[in-house]
């Protein structure tokens, strides 16, 4: 396994993040460590974490979340590809045991394997871990520019829509914990939550209509790992699992953060999502399945 993680400026918390990664693990040699680094950050030239095998991707300042991972995948060595964040710290001693494990339950590697944040939970996989085979049959792992947040998001509705065609590949661990800055806030209200600047704010608007936007790439990924594992699925099952996307809505969340009732979640959330309502868009008749590309 390849555990890829992606940071900016905040050496220390990612000194601390390895750390824990490797004192949870159960065989620290079961995984590789791929750090993503612009090429300006100036704070991560000096960082040395001894006794501690990583290696670096150099990434282009601004390339923005979804570039920078599919960079990362490109770079990985391992079969299946982890995507964690530098705040993130592992709470569950042996999770390189469990997650492997669990990658040797589906002989064919289609499948998310989904551990849990200590927030969303089962709502939406934000620590996502795919493999190379998933990535042979979709191409790149995301086709779409998001900025920020919502890469993980398309991954996570991705393997929804393949659900909606009859194969449920999301391999839910509730026994693996990595939490982040906002789970450690919620287990303590009175810890200080993280502060997200307006331009970051605005990144996320944005993503959420390129998100909404993709709706048929994800399909035409849904469709081409159905045809996958199907090996030779007839025209009539082909037609039936296109009827099935064309009458999904386009704008399947799994997680609504503006009906989240917590004074924390509100708190957190709700700067980026005032003044709208989320648009669930029926019945899309016509899907154009044929392209997909970077935006």
């Amino acid at each position: 396994m390849t555990v890829a993680l992606q940071t900016r400026g905040r050496p220390e918390k990612l000194a601390q993040m390895i750390r824990s990664l490797i004192r949870a693990a159960k065989d620290p040699t079961r995984f590789e460590i791929l750090l993503g680094v612009d090429s300006d950050d100036s704070t991560m030239v000096d960082f040395n974490l001894p006794g501690v095998q990583y290696r670096f991707v150099t990434l282009e300042p601004g390339l923005g979340a979804a570039r920078r991972m599919n960079r990362l995948a490109g770079e990985s060595r391992g079969r299946y590809i982890f995507f964690l964040n530098d705040d993130v710290e592992s709470q569950t001693f042996g999770w390189d045991a469990i997650m492997e494990e669990a990658t040797e339950g589906v002989s064919d590697g289609i499948q998310l394997i989904h551990v849990n944040d200590g927030v969303l939970g089962e709502q939406i996989c934000i620590y996502p871990c795919v493999s190379k085979t998933f990535l042979e049959v979709i191409g790149d792992l995301l086709a779409t520019s998001y900025r920020r947040w919502w890469a993980d998001d398309h991954i996570h509705n991705i393997f929804y829509l393949l659900e909606q065609l009859g194969f449920p590949r999301i391999r839910y661990l509730p026994e693996v914990l990595f939490e982040n800055e906002v789970g450690r806030a919620r287990r303590n209200e009175a810890g200080e939550l993280p502060q997200y600047s307006e331009a970051f704010i605005a990144d996320t608007q944005v993503d959420k209509r390129l998100f909404i936007e993709s709706f048929d790439l994800r399909c035409r990924d849904a469709l081409a790992l159905a045809f996958h594992l199907s090996r030779n699925p007839s025209s009539a099952t082909i037609k039936n699992w296109e009827h099935i996307l064309s009458r999904l809505p386009c704008f399947p969340r799994q997680t609504i953060y503006s009906k989240w009732n917590q004074k924390w979640h509100r708190r957190l959330f709700w700067p980026m999502f005032r003044g709208r309502r989320h648009r669930f868009l029926s019945g899309r008749r016509n899907l154009n399945l044929s392209d997909r590309r970077v935006r």
